[in-house]
């Protein structure tokens, strides 16, 4: 049996897993008293940190080039 995944996101639970984690990190440090503008921030670049790392993965390696094909460029 088959399922209709999309290719960019080979595993959705991985992303659900990390917006779980966010949102509960998010939670407790706003509970310790870390400012909202603080909070923020981080999750900004945490945000920027989980794109990077999951479009690499995505991304398909592209073959390399061969002898010739770089003699005839």
């Amino acid at each position: 049996m088959t399922t209709n995944r999309n290719p960019r996101h080979p595993n959705p639970r991985l992303d659900l897993v990390a917006f779980l984690a966010v949102v509960t990190a998010g939670v407790v440090l706003l509970l310790c008293g870390v400012s909202t503008t603080a909070l923020t921030a981080g999750s900004a670049a945490l945000a920027a940190l989980y794109r990077a790392w999951t479009d690499s993965r995505r991304r398909p390696e592209t073959p390399a080039r061969s002898r010739t094909e770089e003699r005839d460029r």
